[in-house]
């Protein structure tokens, strides 16, 4: 028990002790408490104190912040001020630099003003000792002047009397001159007219057919081939039939594109490379869009053959042999350097939107084409002899080359002439017709190639000039069109007449003393040839342009010429030339013939042809070959009838009121049957020579096939030109059209 009560003593002691330690743990609590209480207060305090410092602080930045922007405002104002006071001083430092300038002139001018008074008051000096001197002399020499005046007087009068004899010898010289002149044109037309009309008959009596086949040669592309493929000429001394080179071998484009330097060697020296091949040409025309032109010579979209052949004014085509006619290489150069600048025209399409298939052209160059006998320039000594088959090769080529010149499908380089009396230095200002080179073969080749070629570039044909005149410059053209060392507006003279080198005609008596040294057997060769290639290759001719040639009323007048000779023309086009009357009266007659019914198109747009021109052509088409003798008389007229009044243009004379100006009647002969479109724009025609054309259509008796007729351009009435569309609305009714 008592064990149990000190027990129990000895745990209140220890709970005491306990409640002892936690009332001083409470009280350290408390005390502690207090402490943070008031560290809690004191943080208030600084937290506070911390805003109040930061508020200022805020209001401190706004007010430093405005004190910026109105610092900047003040500075960028400042600055602009700054920038205006520059400009200002840049341009008062040019008004100083310029009244320096301008002071410094002054002071020159000045400097220069007293040096040229005191130059003019020298000057003045010497004129007055000059004239005082001459004053004294003057009177010594009055005498010897009078003498002088005197025999002046004689010699001037001496100088008319000479002036006025050698004018009457010129006009003497110009009279004999125009009537030897006229006595070779009436020998020239005897002559042309008896062949052309025997050729007439003959083309009368060919078909369609025959009309064909006899152009085929030029303007065929199987006659080019032919003319160039091998071909047996001989025998070796065996016996064996042997087969020579080509008669005419092509020089490769490429291999003269990089030729500089020499003279091109003849045929036998030149390496393979320098030559293209037929086979390779065929197979570039196979690759060529729109191949060449079409059956029967249709040239309205046709494409010619890869191959140029060169013509210049010495050509070596003399069988005896022949000097080099370019030793130092100039014709090579001018050639390379025209095929380099000119390449894209042959390789690409036109704009060069699309590739043609041509990687190389065949060019014709006689020294290098045909098989030479070189003489040495000096002595005329042979250098080199033909072998027989090379001089039967050479024979050939020579009569090959009427196909080539001639075809419609090859294109032709012109080199001028350097020959005197040759050549466009050595024409004649008032000869149009005068040849272009002196030289027979080179003249005859001339006239072959411009026979049936467009001689400028066309819209609707190849994309390159068919004849290209190089110049040697490299400056201008006949009519002024710039070039680089070209000009595809060469001149281009109307086909010659069948027999113009015979003995006595035209060219015969311009090449004849040219030629006669070194080809004396050309002119009879030539005369033969000459006449048989013109008659073929117009005989066939779908159709002759000689646009922008540049020709007049002679020229006309020579293309009328030789237009009978033409059995199948269908299109005739002689665009912008300066064509007046005078050559339309001499084309109206030669269309009134009836080799020419066939023809379609009548282009003669942008020429000087009046009212007595036009009539003759309205005549012609409507007309025929019965009133072909009346072509250039004024037309028979008779009154109107009431319904050609009626359809007379508003503000078109009236018949009733005066007869003069009465609708011609038309015959009955269709001069031009097939006629479709007739082109006159831009011409000289007024409606006195229109109504007779309006009149054959009111009537409906000539014409039939007429389509279009373009008259813009002329000083023609708008009524007429409504009558004009009308009538052949109404005529194109009769035919079924819609």
């Amino acid at each position: 028990m008592l064990l149990e009560l000190e027990r129990k003593d000895r745990e209140n002691a220890r709970l005491k002790d306990t409640l002892g330690a936690l009332a001083k743990e409470r009280d350290a609590a408390i005390e502690s408490g207090c402490k943070a209480a008031r560290a809690i207060a004191r943080n208030d305090e600084d937290l506070a104190r911390i805003r109040h410092m930061l508020e200022k602080a805020e209001e401190d930045q706004k007010r430093e912040r405005a004190a910026a922007e109105s610092l900047a405002s003040r500075l960028e104002v400042t600055l602009r001020e700054l920038g205006e006071m520059r400009s200002k001083v840049f341009q008062l430092e040019g008004e100083v630099v310029n009244l320096k300038a301008a002071n410094e002139a002054a002071s020159e001018s000045r400097i220069h003003a007293e040096a040229a008074l005191a130059e003019s008051a020298s000057r003045e000096q010497r004129c007055i000792n000059e004239t005082r001197l001459a004053r004294q002399t003057a009177e010594a020499h009055a005498d010897l002047y009078k003498k002088e005046l005197a025999a002046a007087a004689k010699v001037l009068a001496a100088d008319a009397e000479l002036k006025a004899s050698r004018s009457a010898d010129a006009a003497a010289a110009e009279q004999r001159r125009r009537a030897r002149r006229e006595a070779r044109m009436l020998g020239e037309a005897r002559d042309t007219r008896e062949l052309l009309a025997a050729r007439q008959e003959e083309l009368s009596r060919m078909s369609e057919s025959d009309l064909i086949e006899l152009t085929a040669p030029y303007v065929e592309a199987a006659a080019v081939w032919a003319a160039l493929e091998p071909r047996p000429l001989g025998s070796d001394p065996s016996g064996i039939g042997w087969q020579t080179a080509p008669p005419i071998a092509l020089l490769s484009a490429n291999w003269l594109r990089t030729q500089r330097d020499g003279g091109l060697p003849e045929r036998q020296r030149l390496p393979p490379e320098a030559f293209i091949t037929v086979e390779v040409l065929r197979s570039m025309v196979g690759t060529s869009p729109k191949g060449t032109a079409p059956k029967g010579g249709s040239s309205f979209l046709y494409r010619p053959l890869p191959i140029i052949c060169i013509l210049h004014g010495r050509m070596a085509l003399a069988m005896g042999g022949a000097t080099h006619p370019d030793p130092s290489g100039h014709h090579l150069r001018l050639i390379a350097r025209t095929l380099n600048e000119r390449w894209s025209e042959f390789t690409r399409g036109r704009a060069g939107t699309s590739l043609t298939g041509i990687t190389d052209l065949g060019i014709l160059y006689e020294w290098g084409s045909l098989f030479m006998a070189p003489l040495e320039a000096s002595s005329g000594k042979p250098l080199r002899r033909r072998s027989a088959l090379e001089a039967l090769a050479f024979g050939a080529g020579l009569e090959a080359l009427d196909t080539l010149f001639a075809s419609r499908l090859t294109t032709v380089w012109i080199l001028p002439d350097e020959t005197p009396g040759g050549g466009l230095g050595g024409r004649a200002e008032d000869d149009e017709l005068q040849p272009l080179f002196a030289e027979a073969w080179p003249c005859y080749l001339h006239q072959i190639a411009t026979l049936i070629k467009p001689c400028t570039l066309q819209l609707e044909g190849p994309t390159w000039p068919q004849i290209l005149t190089l110049s040697t410059s490299g400056a201008t053209s006949q009519f002024g069109a710039e070039a680089v060392t070209a000009s595809f507006l060469p001149r281009c003279a109307p086909p010659a007449e069948p027999l113009a080198f015979r003995r006595g005609h035209r060219l015969a008596a311009h090449v004849g003393a040219w030629s006669a040294s070194s080809c004396p057997y050309a002119l009879e060769r030539i005369e033969a040839q000459f006449s048989s290639v013109t008659l073929a290759a117009l005989g066939g001719i779908e159709e002759l342009v000689f646009r922008r040639c540049g020709w007049a009323d002679e020229s006309a007048a020579r293309l009328a010429s030789v237009l009978p000779a033409c059995g199948r023309l269908r299109r005739l086009v002689l665009s912008a030339n300066a064509i007046g009357d005078r050559g339309a009266v001499a084309l109206a007659t030669a269309l009134a013939t009836p080799t020419l019914a066939s023809l379609e198109v009548l282009a003669l747009d942008h020429n000087a042809i009046g009212d007595a021109g036009g009539a003759a052509l309205f005549r012609a088409a409507t007309l025929g070959e019965r009133c072909g003798e009346h072509i250039g008389q004024p037309h028979e007229v008779q009154a109107a009838t009431p319904k050609d009044v009626n359809t007379m243009p508003t503000g078109a004379p009236s018949t009733a009121q005066e007869p003069s100006s009465r609708l011609p009647t038309p015959c009955r002969a269709h001069g031009l049957p097939r006629l479709q479109t007739l082109a006159l724009s831009h011409n000289e025609l007024s409606d006195a020579s229109v109504l007779g054309l309006l009149g054959a259509l009111i009537a409906g008796s000539a014409l039939l096939g007429i389509v279009k007729v373009e008259l813009e351009g002329n000083p023609i009435t708008q009524a007429t030109l409504k009558e004009m569309a009308k009538a052949l609305k109404k005529a194109k009714k009769k035919r079924g059209g819609k």
